[in-house]
């Protein structure tokens, strides 16, 4: 049997939250501590976020540069959820943790 999960996926930019405002926290200051952090965004899509340098010329990712933005988002006092954590968005899953 297969359940069928309605909603979409957070992106990975909702899945960073604020321990005070699950669900709620700033999404203008936590764009602006992703770029301060190194994330850069596209113009194509303003939530989806890349980090600076975390690929080397041949596309293999630099662990240490990951490590480094996340330990930045840590240290600004966000918590990072998996997509399990913040369920699906508009969906029965959603845990209402996670927002854009």
């Amino acid at each position: 049997m297969t359940t069928i999960c309605n909603g979409e996926v957070y992106p990975s930019i909702a899945r960073y939250q604020k321990p005070y405002s699950l669900g709620k926290t700033n999404a203008v200051q936590r764009r602006k501590d992703i770029e301060s952090c190194g994330g850069f965004f596209s113009k194509d899509d303003p939530i989806d976020y890349g980090i600076k340098g975390s690929r080397d010329k041949n596309g293999k990712t630099i662990l240490q540069v990951v490590e480094d933005f996340r330990s930045c988002m840590k240290n600004k006092g966000y918590i990072y959820f998996s997509n399990a954590e913040c369920g699906r968005k508009n969906s029965k899953t959603d845990k209402g943790i996670c927002n854009e």
